[in-house]
Order: structure tokens, then C-alpha cells, then sequence
């Protein structure tokens, strides 16, 4: 389950028209929308992808600001989209975000290690995943 003090203030402006947008990557839909609820409402903008293909087809039409992945996914799981991130969108691979129930088996860890990817095992903090968020978002407009 989701936790985060959702009466907080807002971590960006929600007046501001640049509002940062995030992609949201899990195929159960509930679970995904219902991210996307609670970022809204800590003023991001949101879009659901329910599956890694269905991710890449709206990168390739507007690429976000950060992408929170789901780890497992039928098909082609959220190592095998960063990889396809890497390829195509290589500066998206600093502001990619996993997503997981059991994220400590080896090869996901290693993997998630060797690139540096931040990851939070589900039930997560949300509060914490809006920090890392934030922070990606911060350093893209830096860049």
C-alpha cells in the first residue's frame, strides 16, 4: 500500500503552465492510475502507460520528465524498457524511477546497482519517491 501524508503542501507550483510531467509504467491499471492520482495531487502532471510498449509509443510523442516503472511486466519488463531507453533516449535513462515488489534478487539488484537507478520495493514511501522526483526534475532543467 501507498504511504505519504497526502495533506501536504504541493512540491511544485500547480499554477505553473511548465508543470513537470511523469510517466507512470505499470500494466495493473489500478495500481498505476492510482500513482498518477497522488502525483497530481502533489501538483505533477501525469500519463499511465499499462505497458512497456505502450510507454515508448508515448515517449517517442512527448518525452516526460521522469518515468516510474513497474519491474515486472508481461513481455518486456522494466529492465529490457530502460535498455530500450538507453538506445533511443539515453539522457531519460538519469531521470528513470523502478518500482517493485521483491526488488532485492540478485540480478534485479546488480542490475539496478550497476546503473544507478533509484528503486523503492512496494508498499514504498511515496513522500520519498516525490524527493527523488523532484530532485531528477531539478537537475534536467539544470542540465
Amino acid at each position: 500500500m501507498l504511504s505519504c501524508p497526502l495533506m501536504a503542501a504541493p512540491l511544485v507550483d500547480p499554477h505553473n503552465r511548465t508543470l513537470p510531467r511523469i510517466l507512470v509504467v505499470d500494466d495493473e491499471e489500478v495500481l498505476a492510475r492510482g500513482l498518477a492520482e497522488l502525483l497530481e495531487t502533489k501538483g505533477f502532471q501525469t500519463a499511465v502507460a499499462l505497458s512497456a510498449e505502450e510507454a515508448l509509443a508515448q515517449i517517442a510523442n512527448a518525452a516526460p520528465d521522469v518515468v516510474i516503472s513497474d519491474f515486472m511486466m508481461p513481455r518486456i519488463t522494466a529492465v529490457d524498457l530502460y535498455e530500450e531507453l538507453e538506445r533511443q533516449y539515453p539522457n531519460l535513462c538519469r531521470r528513470f524511477i523502478l518500482i517493485g515488489g521483491d526488488l532485492s534478487d540478485f540480478p534485479v539488484r546488480a542490475f539496478v546497482d550497476t546503473k544507478g537507478i533509484p528503486s523503492f520495493s512496494k508498499p514504498f514511501d511515496l513522500h520519498e519517491v516525490i524527493q527523488i522526483v523532484r530532485a531528477m526534475v531539478e537537475g534536467a532543467r539544470k542540465a
